[in-house]
């Protein structure tokens, strides 16, 4: 549903859905799950922040990098699972990428684990 929400535009409603979604798979025990969730409603968080008040982009980037740290550390070993590895190399630096590049401030590719 979050996903199906931010292709419509709808980012309140995307982060809300990935918010309940993350609190469903903490509460499942699935740490990779709630990871993902909580990355992709911060990411929302961003998204829904940047046409109203932009300049809280800059704000939100700092807790976008902590759901990315807490989704990497999840992520963590995971070489036999496609979709931790699309989180880890591609999802995510591409989210992160993007948010720095609203910010205008520089990425630094160590934050993520591909370095």
């Amino acid at each position: 549903m979050g996903i199906y929400a931010r292709a419509t535009g709808d980012y309140f409603l995307a982060m809300q859905n990935h918010t309940h979604s993350a609190y469903l798979a903490r509460e499942a025990g699935d740490a990779q799950g709630e990871a993902i969730s909580g990355f992709c409603a911060t990411m929302e968080r961003v998204n829904y922040g940047l046409v109203p008040i932009p300049e809280s982009v800059r704000s939100m980037l700092i807790e976008l990098r902590e759901a990315g740290k807490r989704l990497y550390e999840a992520l963590e070993g995971k070489t036999d699972d496609a979709d931790a590895i699309r989180w880890a190399y591609l999802n995510a630096p591409v989210h992160l990428l993007t948010a720095h590049f609203w910010a205008g401030e520089k990425y630094d590719s160590a934050e993520d684990r591909r370095a």
